[in-house]
Order: structure tokens, then C-alpha cells, then sequence
């Protein structure tokens, strides 16, 4: 299509966690350096356990 002027649509993407990507090892790793960073030391199983909870009932 020489010369044929090409049409630009932007979108937006929304993922609702787990939908396109599974993020569960990523939100591990984040919780667990962030606990680590404060000198909280938890075993990745046990904040996997916890993946998906609310952030408050993650913390108690």
C-alpha cells in the first residue's frame, strides 16, 4: 500500500492480576525483600501462603 497514510489508535491494556500474566512469584520476591529490608525474615512458603490476601491480613 505505497503512499497509503497508516492510522494510529492508541489503547490501553488493563490487566487484572493473573488474567494475562501470572505475577505471583514476582509479588514473592517483592514481599520478600521488603520484609527483608526491614529485618523481618520469612521463608518464601510461607509469604507465598499469603499471596492474595488483603494487605492487611498479609501484615497481621
Amino acid at each position: 500500500m505505497k503512499g497509503a497514510a497508516m492510522r494510529v489508535e492508541t489503547c490501553f491494556l488493563f490487566d487484572l492480576d493473573g488474567t494475562l500474566v501470572d505475577s505471583v512469584h514476582q509479588h514473592v520476591l517483592a514481599w520478600g525483600q521488603a520484609l527483608d529490608e526491614e529485618g523481618i525474615a520469612l521463608s518464601v512458603s510461607r509469604i507465598h501462603r499469603k499471596i492474595g490476601m488483603s494487605g492487611g491480613l498479609f501484615t497481621n
